[in-house]
């Protein structure tokens, strides 16, 4: 019966390894499950402010000509039509934000183009000091 004592100690180191490989699990699973989730939100906000940043890189250019030269009779079509198309899609990702969502249509109009374009930059920056804070808010 000298073989009972060593089983009984072995058996408790058994359970007590079992227990601290699973709070271990449990903590590197947490961990794994914020870093994914950090991730996630940064790319997310990558994607929102790409978005943003073509539409202001289509205004740019002959579009800004146009919006500034109201006796300008030649009115840059393509230029427009992609502008409408990368706001409409910029809209997207701003489906419950309906500030940009009004600045984003407005970026079209000559007579609002202003206000939404200094929208759509401050919001630019806004995303950038998240991004650079790792997606945190």
């Amino acid at each position: 019966m000298p073989e009972l004592p060593f089983t009984a100690i072995s058996w408790d180191q058994t359970l007590v390894s079992l227990g601290i490989s699973a709070v271990a699990a449990g903590l590197a699973y947490r961990g794994a499950a914020r870093v994914l989730r950090r991730q996630e939100v940064v790319r997310e906000l990558r994607a929102r402010r790409d978005a943003l940043e073509q539409v202001v890189v289509v205004v740019d250019g002959p579009v800004v000509e146009y919006f500034e030269n109201e006796e300008e009779e030649e009115y840059p079509q393509r230029e427009m039509v992609e502008l409408e198309r990368r706001a409409l899609q910029a809209q997207i990702y701003y489906l419950r934000d309906l500030e940009m969502q009004n600045a984003l249509r407005d970026i079209c109009y000559p007579s609002r183009y202003k206000e939404a374009l200094s929208k759509i930059r401050a919001t630019i920056e806004e995303v950038d000091r998240r991004i650079a804070a790792g997606g945190r808010a």
